[in-house]
């Protein structure tokens, strides 16, 4: 396509629910007069070029019948005279709102509209312009893309520049390498209802009005709140709505549950992904995600996501807010469901602030949540957001494979294998590829190749006990070795804050009643890279330094018991046993939110959880849940020695400046010394992959 496509596609919002196409049906209005004020000759397809000047004009006769001749519009004819590439800002606003109000109004309006637009997106992707899956989604650039209900797509540019299309890329090709085609100015030109999916490469954003530029260069971000509504209660078998909106200022009233955040600022406005996570008695009517446009200044318009009360009981509904592949922040909504009830409840109201996040170059998030009993995955990056796609039905537990992959790594840990190192490096990759090629779908086997060179980070977001940081991706003709070597790979827990700055000072060392023969080398040799500290040997000195909060680090060098069956992890210190559920007044008074201390607990599965109540209960979970800003586990037993060279190796790197992330790929690459020993691969992280001491 030419430069007369200038368009630029957010998603909008009216009253009665979403209202996709508005702006591309501008840009489609300007682009066709710019077509029919300087015809365009020398295409290769005269037919299509036939059918989709025939598409703009009977756009532009069903708009000007609708709208007549409304300054907005004459102002656009003048535009074109003029010889603009596209619309000015304020002529683009201004029809807009009159279209938006008139398919508000004129619901035969809108469908039609929606019709032309949709006719030409599908004319456009035959083209070679851009196009996208049946499903609707696009992939590359800064580009959010989704189709509302089978309806024409809507979609969310964060960048706006030049912009070319070429084939998608193969499996592990960058897609800078694509060979483009077409190239427009200003926005892409993308959607359809069927086709091949293409890459899209954008360019040089947009310039900003010198004002908004110099307020964005000098604000790192602005205070924003994420507010939910939800009623409290909710008829069995009724649909009840879960409205959320993003708010400049806090709201004086007890108007829903309320989360405090630093949006960046972006004289465009800042795209920001909402994902909600239901519980199995609230069936989903529409998408499980939105993406919404924080503006630089005033408040979004609200979104609404809808359920169904499919089950009587406390239900839950989740959400988790992201910039981009990089978490933002987390609250839990709370809806009572009985056959009983008439009335809506009043929201509560929770106000819990986090610190100033921003989209991290390159991080990437790897969703994974259980859906009716099976697990469903969804990948979020800056280019654009994956669809939740479910896995196949599993046959039996995944539990049961897991610990026999664990008992196995157990023995090959502590020389026990009858295999040589060769043979035991070609069993782990074997285990992670058969992780890979069963659990993982290939819609996010496909999204992964496309991203897998602008991986910077990788972060594992999951609530369960499979050893993620196993898999080994596969493909013909790619073999990169396992995630966790070619990038750093960390995961998100549930209720997990991200704190940005970790400190090395005050460090506690806590030991066990029986220590592993190499506990007091591993501390000595930890102390000599970030400084002496207490030793804690009891439960009672252990929970008086969690109340207290007063601590930076804690090292847990000590011997750790974990039983699947149910009983979870214990450590046996010179009191008597702790386990994770002691620390429910600190998960509670999250007594550690104050220093967000890094919490190594460098014992045999220290990683693991068992399900108690209604989560997942672990030493992870629990320490993170009181506000720690790290922690380190591992996912099976580990060997002494190489375990103290792993803890004092990362916290070197810390020291060195390197950030969390950088610093755990260096200590596994340190104890990844091709003996066979698996050690390298049991370590678990959370936290922030960029924070830094």
């Amino acid at each position: 396509m030419g430069n007369e496509y200038g368009l630029v596609h957010r998603q909008m919002r009216g009253q009665g629910g979403s209202v996709t196409g508005l702006e591309i049906a501008v840009g489609y209005l300007f682009a066709g007069a710019v077509r029919k004020a300087n015809r365009v000759v020398g295409r290769a397809d005269a037919e299509v070029d036939r059918m989709l000047d025939a598409g703009m004009e009977r756009l532009h006769d069903l708009v000007s019948q609708k709208l007549g001749e409304i300054p907005a519009l004459r102002r656009m004819a003048a535009e074109v005279e003029a010889g603009q590439v596209e619309p000015s800002e304020r002529t683009w606003r201004r029809v807009q709102l009159a279209l938006e109000d008139a398919a508000e109004q004129d619901p035969g309006f809108a469908e039609a509209l929606e019709r032309a637009v949709t006719e030409l997106l599908a004319l456009s992707s035959s083209t070679g312009a851009a196009s996208v899956r049946h499903d609707g989604v696009a992939v590359g650039g800064k580009l959010h893309m989704r189709a509302n209900n089978g309806s024409a797509a809507a979609w969310i540019m964060e960048g706006l520049g030049d912009v070319s299309a070429g084939p998608a890329p193969r499996p592990g090709e960058s897609g800078r390498n694509s060979a483009p085609h077409a190239t427009g100015r200003g926005a892409a030109m993308a959607g359809g209802i069927a086709g091949h999916i293409e890459h899209l490469h954008l360019g040089n954003p947009r310039t900003a009005r010198p004002d908004q530029a110099e307020e964005a260069a000098g604000d790192p971000g602005r205070r924003r709140f994420l507010v939910a509504e939800m009623a409290a209660t909710a008829q069995l078998g009724s649909t009840c709505s879960l409205v959320v909106s993003i708010v400049e200022h806090e709201p004086s009233d007890d108007r829903g549950v309320v989360r405090a955040m630093l949006v960046p600022s972006n004289p465009h406005g800042t795209a920001v992904t909402v994902v909600v996570h239901p519980s199995a008695g609230m069936v989903a009517e529409e998408a499980l995600e939105q993406v919404m446009r924080v503006p630089l200044r005033g408040d979004t318009s609200p979104v609404r996501f809808a359920f169904r009360a499919a089950a009587e009981g406390l239900q839950r509904v989740r959400l988790t807010v992201w910039v981009g592949g990089s978490f933002l922040c987390e609250l839990e909504m709370q809806i009572s469901v009985h056959a009983a009830a008439r009335a809506a409840g009043a929201p509560h109201r929770v106000d819990a602030p986090i610190g100033p996040l921003e989209a991290a170059p390159g991080e990437v998030t790897l969703q994974i949540t259980t859906i009716e009993g099976r697990p469903a995955f969804q990948i979020i990056s800056e280019p654009y957001l994956g669809r939740l796609i479910h896995s196949e039905s599993l046959i039996g537990s995944p539990g049961d494979a897991v610990e026999r992959a664990l008992a196995t790594l157990r023995d090959l840990a502590v020389g026990r294998s009858p295999y040589s190192a060769g043979t035991a490096r070609r069993w782990m990759e074997e285990v992670g590829t058969g992780l890979w090629r069963q659990m993982v779908p290939d819609v996010i086997k496909n999204e992964f190749w496309q991203l897998r060179d602008r991986i910077t980070t990788f972060t594992i977001a999951a609530d369960d006990n499979i050893p993620w940081e196993l898999l080994y991706p596969l493909a013909p003709g790619h073999d990169e070795g396992f995630l966790v070597e070619g990038f750093p790979v960390l995961r998100r827990a549930r209720g997990q804050g991200r704190a940005r700055t970790l400190r090395l000072s005050e460090a506690c060392f806590v030991v066990s009643a029986k220590q592993p023969k190499t506990a007091a080398e591993e501390i000595a040799a930890i102390q000599s890279v970030i400084g002496s500290g207490t030793t804690v040997d009891s439960i009672e000195g252990i929970l008086e330094t969690l109340d207290h909060g007063d601590l930076n680090v804690a090292h847990f060098a000590c011997h750790n018991t974990f039983q699947p069956d149910g009983a979870g992890s214990r450590i046996d210190m010179v009191d008597g046993p702790l386990v994770p559920g002691m620390l429910n007044r600190a998960a509670m008074q999250r007594t550690l939110a104050r220093r967000s201390p890094i919490i190594f607990l460098n014992a045999c599965r220290s990683a693991g959880a068992v399900p108690e109540y209604t989560q997942m209960m672990g030493w992870a979970q629990q320490f993170l849940s009181a506000g720690a800003g790290a922690f380190l586990g591992t996912l099976w037993a580990v060997r002494s020695d190489k375990a103290a060279s792993f803890a004092t190796k990362f916290y070197a790197a810390l020291t060195e400046g390197q950030p969390l992330g950088q610093a755990v790929l260096t200590a596994r690459r340190d104890a990844a010394a091709g003996d066979g020993d698996p050690t390298w691969l049991a370590y678990t992280v959370y936290g922030d992959p960029a924070a830094t001491t």
